[in-house]
């Protein structure tokens, strides 16, 4: 059985996926929806934000962290 790995890591790696494209949507969609209602584009950018998460970024980001996710070390992975 997997052992879930510490909340402080899924934490660190959420947000290295998420600032980055947090900076992305405000910088290339939010001009995009300039004039559109403060709730529409909360719910466009929020969308957008939970969708990439869930089937690009975090997929890919816990894969290339396996290790230290699992507290393993450099030379036990290899």
């Amino acid at each position: 059985m997997l052992r879930q790995p510490p909340r402080w890591k899924m934490v660190l790696l959420t947000l290295l996926g998420l600032y980055p494209l947090s900076l992305l949507l405000n910088w290339g969609v939010v001009p995009l929806l300039e004039g559109v209602p403060l709730w529409i584009r909360i719910l466009v950018t929020s969308s957008l934000i939970v969708t990439v998460m869930t089937y690009l970024v975090m997929p890919n980001i816990t894969k290339g962290f396996t290790g230290w996710l699992a507290g393993l070390s450099k030379s036990s992975v290899e």
